[in-house]
């Protein structure tokens, strides 16, 4: 099953499999389509890496390619497979946190990924290290205007987690809002 979330020219699709969803683009010709092609991304690289060569087939072979993210790998990663899974321990045993590598954005330093994985997997998040790592602060303080912004379909930092830090700044003037990428398309 192929979800299409945009149509033209380089559309995101997501690909139901086996309990799974995988992120990929449809990329298709200017004119009429000769030929389907699937590039199936070598083990450990990120469709990304195979854009160049899809544009390159639509435009000059009138091709309509597909290509994807595996499981767990890229834009296929969830926040599970961020924090859980195999990431800690590729981490722990590389030093660092290849993102760039796997296509999960840049590569993080080993404490800062800890760090960041702790805050997301415990209540509270990073309130845990306040007057402990962090300096002990007083939001009451704050007295700033606060635009938030809230991305509906973060899978690391949804909406309420977004909105419960709001939260924690009693006495600021404040506007939330939720944006939808599909809605903004």
């Amino acid at each position: 099953m192929v979800a299409m979330h945009q149509i033209g020219a380089d559309a995101a699709v997501t690909i139901r499999a086996q309990g799974a969803k995988l992120a990929g683009r449809l990329t298709l010709p200017p004119g009429a389509v000769r030929a389907a092609v699937v590039l199936h991304p070598a083990t450990g690289a990120p469709a990304g890496f195979y854009s160049a060569f899809a544009t390159w087939l639509a435009a000059e072979r009138d091709c309509a390619v597909l290509t994807y993210d595996y499981r767990d790998l890229g834009a296929s990663a969830t926040a599970r497979t961020f924090w859980q899974g195999p990431m800690p321990w590729l981490a722990g045993a590389m030093g660092y946190l290849p993102g760039a590598r796997l296509g999960l954005g840049a590569d993080l330093p080993l404490g800062i990924y800890r760090d960041w994985r702790r805050w997301c997997l415990t209540r509270g998040f990073q309130l845990s290290d306040i007057g402990r790592r962090f300096p002990m602060h007083d939001p009451a303080l704050v007295t700033a205007n606060m635009r938030v912004v809230a991305i509906a379909d973060d899978p690391m930092v949804p909406p309420p987690a977004v909105w419960r830090l709001m939260a924690l700044y009693p006495k600021r003037p404040s506007a939330g809002l939720s944006c939808d990428p599909l809605t903004l398309a």
